[in-house]
């Protein structure tokens, strides 16, 4: 426990550190200034890609945080991609967070929540917006009209469906259909000069 709290205070001490990681001509761009995001500087004659004195800094491997506290939260607290309750119930509430994977559907994550909060374990979804997504599907699935009764098909005589087409749809309209044999044509012979 003295081991995580160690590291713990020495990953704030590098965020504190750490500068922020910002593009070249930030501040002069004013398209730029929507998202802060990093790019690699590519100009021919940029400072910054030089590493000048007093310009933006770049990143650089120096600046990465120790092997041992990545991958944790600042609480000390390891995430888990969770995908069913089998995988829920393998973790550990005290070292874990669950993090709920995308494709899971709302009613086995509104199970896997549940779950969660009996085993005092720490998730990524909010029970106020679960709820609130459960009762709006609840309003649709109440709100939607009856399926239409089928349509039964009005009986047809036989002389009005053509023939041929499809011989059971006639059996069940019209009763049997006498079918006359089909007679093969007589071959022409080629008579040649």
């Amino acid at each position: 426990m003295v081991e995580t709290q160690n590291i713990l205070a020495l990953k704030k001490h590098l965020n504190k550190k750490r500068p922020q990681f910002i593009r070249q001509e930030y501040r002069i761009r004013r398209k730029l200034r929507h998202e802060i995001k990093w790019r690699l500087p590519r100009g021919k004659h940029s400072k910054m890609r030089e590493g000048r004195v007093g310009k933006v800094k770049r990143v650089q491997v120096g600046y990465r945080s120790p092997a041992l506290m990545r991958g944790f939260t600042l609480t000390g607290m390891k995430p888990m991609l969770v995908h069913n309750l089998e995988e829920l119930q393998k973790l550990d509430a005290k070292t874990n967070i669950a993090i709920f994977s995308s494709t899971v559907g709302l009613q086995a994550k509104a199970e896997m929540f549940l779950k969660a909060q009996q085993m005092g374990i720490k998730t990524n979804v909010r029970h106020d917006k679960l709820d609130a997504r459960l009762a709006e599907l609840k309003k649709k699935a109440q709100a939607k009209p009856e399926p239409k009764a089928e349509v039964k098909q009005a009986n047809v005589p036989a002389a009005q469906v053509p023939a041929g087409k499809n011989e059971s749809l006639l059996e069940k309209v019209g009763g049997p259909v006498k079918t006359e044999a089909a007679q093969p044509k007589p071959k022409s012979k080629k008579v040649g000069k």
